[in-house]
């Protein structure tokens, strides 16, 4: 999770101080969810990461609800079309694997994979019930990033602490999930792909095959403002 401050200061958030984190938490309060309600928001970030109780695990509710701050931001976040013919449009939410397993609880997303995908076709062989993958709510595309509870359960918090582990309401563990939309990740080429051969080894018997590029990938933020994407913070216990 990187921390974007209003002058433009970036820091990833082992790394930021309290005041850029509050920065950051103000410049974004139209495109952030801590637990279920927009209210629990506050300027003040551990304030408001400490709202997210240990109740407010991840939903279909909660996916909804980032969907539209999404939709209602200024600037707005746009979704992605798809080109397949029928110009349906799609989020994608990127989730732990801690998130990610509240939801495949959730009661309102087992009933729509129960009653609502596809039987026939070899449909069991694409149903999440049964075999593991992206689950699809209310035109949200939500992807499993295992990484994610990797980083947030190992940096720690430079103003004491863990960074996500028991900063919320009754010290329960916090995850964020991430509602991307159109221009939320850029991905400037220094370099384009170039093929190079090594033929100095064994005299040239094996040579070597490779290619090279030069490239960064940012997230995209203006003044501040993370572009084309809402952070939601979830509470996430861990196993057990």
């Amino acid at each position: 999770m990187v921390v974007v401050d209003a002058n433009g200061t970036i820091a990833f958030y082992d790394q930021a101080t309290a005041a850029q984190q509050n920065t950051w938490n103000a410049a974004n309060s139209d495109r952030v969810l801590f637990g279920s309600n927009i209210s629990d928001y506050s300027a003040t970030f551990a304030t408001a990461m400490a709202n997210v109780t240990t109740s407010m695990t991840a939903s279909a509710a909660m996916v909804s609800k980032a969907k539209r701050i999404a939709k209602q931001a200024d600037p707005h976040i746009r979704p992605y079309r798809v080109e397949d013919g029928d110009g349906r449009e799609y989020y994608v939410l990127f989730s732990g694997s801690r998130t990610f397993r509240d939801l495949k609880l959730d009661t309102n997303i087992i009933n729509a994979n129960s009653n609502a995908r596809a039987r026939e076709g070899m449909g069991m062989e694409k149903n999440p019930i049964f075999q593991d993958g992206d689950l699809l709510w209310d035109g949200v595309i939500i992807r499993e990033i295992p990484e994610i509870d990797t980083y947030c359960g190992a940096i720690s918090n430079p103003n004491g602490g863990t960074a996500f582990n028991g900063v919320g309401g009754s010290s329960g563990d916090v995850r964020p999930m991430f509602l991307c939309g159109g221009g939320a990740v850029g991905v400037a080429w220094g370099q384009e792909p170039t093929p190079r051969t090594d033929m100095i080894k064994d005299y040239g018997f094996r040579p070597g095959v490779a290619m090279e590029e030069l490239l960064g990938v940012k997230k995209i933020n203006f003044n501040g403002v993370q572009n084309g994407m809402v952070t939601v913070f979830a509470a996430a216990s861990a196993d057990s």
